[in-house]
């Protein structure tokens, strides 16, 4: 709350977080009431346990949103095309590396003298892909990172990775994990990401935004329905 009311000072805080869970709780025992008498398979009684409560009203709230149709493709399309520019992808890269740590069980001078032996190996055209496995400090699938984007990984190393041509191997650099050697295997540029990319996404996103819509408009009968006392 402090993020969302950076202006506030304490006692607002206050007073807004003790109004917010007081509604949460109202929210709440409503569901539970609510979830009482929608499950008849459920004992009544055994809902004043937390686990079976929650149960009921998992099923109360499947029940609430099993109608609700899932977006179909005009109306997602027409939402990207309103908010195209939210997805913008930075420039992606798809890097290997190879990495010597220098920590509490390997000295600076340790991780530099095996990253170069490393260095070598490839230099005199060692398979990067077999290197990484039997030597780097994150062993495993090659050394491939797979692709990321600028903001991603340390200042360091993406000024190396940013830097080189695909299929380049870099040489030995430093970061604050330790030794690395990078390859570039692949770059995307920014840009917008196309619909057919982002769609499966969209979809979950609408019907989601959709199903708690459903929910938040049955509270409200709830709430309508209910009488409500302040203690």
């Amino acid at each position: 709350m402090r993020q969302e009311f950076p202006e506030a000072d304490g006692l607002e805080i206050a007073i807004q977080a003790r109004e917010r869970a007081r509604e949460q709780v109202i929210t709440r025992v409503l569901l539970s009431q609510a979830a009482r008498l929608n499950s008849a398979r459920l004992d009544p009684v055994s809902l004043a346990d937390d686990a079976t409560a929650d149960l009921a009203i998992e099923r109360l709230l499947a029940d609430i949103t099993a109608v609700v149709a899932r977006p179909g493709k005009s109306e997602t399309e027409a939402f990207y095309r309103r908010n195209r520019e939210s997805f913008f992808r930075p420039e992606g890269v798809h890097a290997f590396h190879i990495v010597k740590n220098v920590d509490e069980t390997s000295g600076e001078d340790e991780a530099l003298a095996a990253i170069n032996d490393v260095d070598r190996l490839l230099r005199a055209g060692g398979s990067f892909e077999e290197l990484a496995d039997q030597y780097s400090d994150c062993p495993g699938r090659g050394g491939d990172l797979g692709f990321f984007h600028r903001g991603e990984m340390v200042e360091e190393f993406e000024a190396i990775v940013f830097g080189l041509r695909v299929g380049e191997i870099s040489g030995v650099f430093r970061t604050c994990f330790g030794y690395h050697i990078a390859r570039l295997h692949a770059r995307k540029p920014a840009g917008i990401r196309p619909f057919s990319e982002v769609r499966p996404q969209l979809e979950a996103e609408l019907w989601q935004r959709r199903r708690d819509e459903a929910v938040r408009i049955y509270v409200r009968g709830l709430r309508e329905k209910a009488e409500i006392s302040r203690a």
